[in-house]
């Protein structure tokens, strides 16, 4: 359920870039309930390259409960390259609760070269503080790599996809 306006510019292959505001409001049980600005820019082939402000708000029994901003920036093919804060907050059942800072950088093709920092306490989720900084894939140096960080047995695993 939502009230907003959206006003598609510039040219694109699959996805619309366009500038609006989307106000969704209501209460629901799994989707997020937000009130929120999105103003995609740039050029793109699948995702939207935008700059937004999402402030969801009411309560989710599935869904995070946040308030942040994403500024995605730069050229991408599959996945977005972005600078943005997300800090969600209130109360979860399954997903973590956590306050945390993303700033994936550099180029890439499918998977997001990042440098990011977690923390924050979550239910079924480990409580993580940690900044990642992706190398090359063996860890010896940066470069275009992935980290990925998850809980295995009770312990943190860090490794490079």
């Amino acid at each position: 359920v939502y009230n907003g306006t959206a006003s598609p510019i510039g040219n694109n292959s699959n996805a619309l870039i366009y500038n609006g505001t989307a106000s969704p409001i209501g209460g629901y049980t799994n989707p997020l309930v937000y009130n929120g600005t999105a103003s995609p820019i740039g050029g793109y082939t699948n995702p939207p390259v935008y700059n937004g402000t999402a402030s969801p708000i009411g309560n989710n029994s599935n869904a995070l409960i946040y308030n942040g901003t994403a500024s995605p920036i730069g050229n991408n093919s599959n996945a977005l390259i972005y600078n943005g804060t997300a800090s969600p907050i209130g109360g979860y059942t399954n997903p973590p609760v956590y306050n945390g800072t993303a700033y994936p950088i550099g180029n890439l093709t499918n998977l997001p070269v990042w440098n990011a920092k977690y923390g924050g306490n979550s239910t079924n989720y480990p409580i993580i503080n940690v900044t990642g900084s992706p190398g090359n894939g063996n860890g010896t140096s940066n470069g275009n790599s992935t980290m990925k960080i998850e809980m295995k047995e009770n312990k943190l695993v860090f490794r490079f996809i």
